[in-house]
């Protein structure tokens, strides 16, 4: 779905010409020059030995404009219209909320260089008000992406979750998570159709490939981004995307690839999360297959569907099949977003590495969530702001609720429900503080209680964090 965008797919290079080039001289010019030069060396050669006649200074030349030192782009019509839609700045403020893999926030500006690094950090207090609390650094990332011309591009990203390695757990030192979460080479032959390979973000859904959370209002993702859809979802392989123009402005942007699929390791409460691969094996011979389609009759609407099947045991005959929905919508300072997903899987068991558990696998999960998001800012206020923050400094108020069942037919500690209501201050767009109310109740009694049902006694926990793009 992704396209190379303006800023880094402009790739008409004009190179200047060095500042202290002469200007060109016509004949007369160069004949009056070589004269006086003549003049001067029979002067020389009549002067007594040991004195040196003084040159005259030559005549104050007209100063040169100055050049430009290096490279220069040249936008094509193609990336001027791509400008004017908004696909390079960031934030849930603009068309970001739409983006892809090459439609982040820290590539605006970096028009003509050919790797350019940047990233975010996110750090996080929580707080269950039952005497349990924590500061978390929860992560740090760096980009890296290169054009290395027209057609083909590197992107990687490298991630530092909860201060990398050793990580403290439960008392003690342990491994903590470095991770490379993903890193693409791509050939593009044009706008509809190209090439990726190497570890790609898994298109099942819009948040997934949209996951960056300074972009994000809230900070904890929902549930069923995280059990169902086990996001961040990364994978080894291989595939095509693209983005197909239709009339009056609109398309369909597209990725599918083959990816070492999904494992045994499918539990009820986790659902998917652990089942994910190591990237470099794959406990079978059968490949998966992903892929997204998205719908954008406007710049400020998509409508997306995925689907997943791959064998998830070793002998490559019992499957996980998954499908998904997902919109995303904006309307002035509303937006809407919201994500489905529903996975049927063969019956069979945990099986196939030294602590297998040998249980069942659970063989349907669902899940999907829904989210309001109001942008505003008093008109009175902006005026005593600071001159760098007065355009873009925004209050977002966000209204959450989601459900997630990883075992469905019957009530477990699985089936989930929760209502996030959360405040953030946006003072630029690539710097946000959050704070969030999470009210969450379980079926580990037997029943479900949701937050529209009499009796409803969920959990509290508030979370505050800062995010930011650089």
């Amino acid at each position: 779905m992704s396209r190379l965008p303006a800023l880094l797919g402009a790739l008409g290079l004009v190179i200047a010409g060095p500042a202290w080039a002469e200007p060109s001289e016509d004949d007369d010019t160069g004949t009056e020059q070589e004269a006086e030069e003549e003049a001067e060396e029979e002067a020389q050669a009549e002067a007594e030995p040991g004195e040196e006649t003084e040159a005259e200074p030559a005549p104050d030349a007209e100063p040169e404009p100055d050049a430009p030192a290096g490279p220069v782009i040249v936008l094509t019509e193609e990336d001027s219209a791509a400008e004017k839609k908004g696909i390079v700045a960031f934030g849930q403020n603009d068309t970001t909320l739409f983006a892809g893999l090459w439609e982040k926030g820290f590539l605006e500006g970096k028009e003509g260089k050919k790797v350019v690094i940047g990233g975010y950090a996110e750090t996080e207090y929580h707080n269950n008000f039952k005497g349990e609390s924590k500061f978390d650094m929860h992560r740090l990332v760096l980009f890296v992406y290169a054009t290395l011309n027209k057609h083909i591009s590197f992107a990687a990203e490298i991630e530092w979750e909860h201060g990398g390695s050793p990580r403290k757990a439960n008392g003690k030192l342990d491994v903590g998570e470095v991770l490379l979460e993903f890193a693409t080479a791509d050939f593009k032959f044009t706008d509809w159709i190209g090439l990726r390979a190497g570890i790609v973000l898994v298109p099942f859904g819009a948040f997934n490939v949209r996951h960056d959370a300074p972009t994000r209002d809230l900070g904890v993702r929902p549930m069923v981004i995280t059990n169902i859809i086990p996001s961040t979802w990364f994978e080894a392989g291989v595939g095509a995307f693209g983005t197909v123009p239709l009339p009056k402005d609109m398309e369909i942007d597209y990725e599918v690839y083959m990816i070492n699929g999904l494992d045994t390791k499918l539990y009820d409460g986790l659902g998917t999360r652990a089942a994910r691969g190591s990237l470099g094996e794959d406990n079978n011979n059968g490949k998966a297959i992903v892929g997204r389609l998205a719908f954008r009759p406007l710049n400020t609407l998509d409508i997306g569907v995925s689907g997943y099947r791959g064998a998830y045991d070793p002998a490559s005959s019992r499957y996980v099949n998954m499908i998904g929905a997902d919109v995303t919508a904006r309307l002035g300072p509303v937006e809407l977003l919201g994500e489905f997903a529903h996975a049927r899987i063969d019956p069979g068991f945990d099986e196939g590495w030294a602590e297998a558990t040998r249980n069942p696998v659970p063989q349907a999960m669902i899940g999907a969530y829904g989210q309001f998001n109001l942008n505003f800012f008093p008109k009175k206020w902006r005026e005593k702001l600071p001159g760098d923050m007065q355009e873009e400094m925004t209050f977002t108020l966000s209204v959450r609720y989601g459900e997630v069942d990883t075992q469905m037919g019957v009530i477990t500690a699985g089936d989930r429900s929760r209502l996030t209501v959360g405040l953030n201050v946006r003072p630029i767009e690539a710097f946000v503080f959050k704070n969030e109310l999470l009210f969450e109740s379980n079926g580990d009694d037997g029943t479900l209680e949701r937050f529209f049902t009499p009796g409803w006694s969920p959990s509290l926990k508030y979370v505050g964090s800062l995010a930011m793009m650089f």
